[in-house]
């Protein structure tokens, strides 16, 4: 559930941040595409940074609280409703979920009674599910409502994935220095 919400919410911004900045917020040249270019590059450096932050903290402590972060910024940002604000949601919202699949996939690796491929399998099955989810049911939601408010669904997707990294057993049981993410090529 928790790589099925974040990569729902990666899905999302791949798909919708530029026409968020685009259409609603009126931006134009270059500006509508910083808004997955911000993304991306926070994403890329906090993953980069993933096994020094997992060796320092708990991984359920390190996803919880970047989790944290993404549903504080951007949530902040979708509120202001400005471009430059936009933007740093996107960068919040990038830092928060850069870890999430590294250690979903690890903890589930180490479940015991389960043969780690095949948790790791279907971790990364639900989790592609999210990514693959994510932008038709944000363009369904904008339909019904508006693009921001059906973006509002990301925060909220943001702190489950605070709260379940907090409660899930798996991500709880390894220590500090214990945890090798599972490095993806492409994620």
């Amino acid at each position: 559930a928790i790589a099925f919400a974040g990569m729902l919410c990666e899905g999302a911004s791949a798909d919708w941040a530029s026409v968020y900045l685009s259409g609603p917020l009126h931006a134009t040249g270059a500006v509508p595409g910083l808004g997955y270019a911000a993304f991306a590059l926070a994403m890329v450096v906090v993953r980069l940074s993933g096994n020094r932050l997992l060796s320092r903290f708990r991984p359920s402590r390190l996803i919880s609280v970047l989790a944290a972060v993404a549903t504080a910024g951007f949530a902040a940002g979708l509120a202001i409703g400005h471009p430059a604000s936009a933007i740093a949601g996107f960068v919040f919202l990038g830092i928060g979920l850069a870890s999430v699949v590294p250690a979903v996939f690890s903890a589930a690796g180490r479940i015991p009674g389960l043969h780690p491929g095949k948790a790791v399998a279907t971790a990364s099955a639900c989790g592609w599910a999210g990514f693959v989810c994510g932008p038709p049911l944000i363009g369904h939601l904008a339909s019904l409502t508006s693009l921001p408010q059906a973006l509002g669904l990301l925060p909220f997707l943001t702190a489950f994935v605070a709260a379940g990294a907090l409660l899930s057993p798996a991500l709880r049981s390894a220590p500090p220095g214990h945890d090798r993410p599972v490095m993806v090529e492409g994620l």
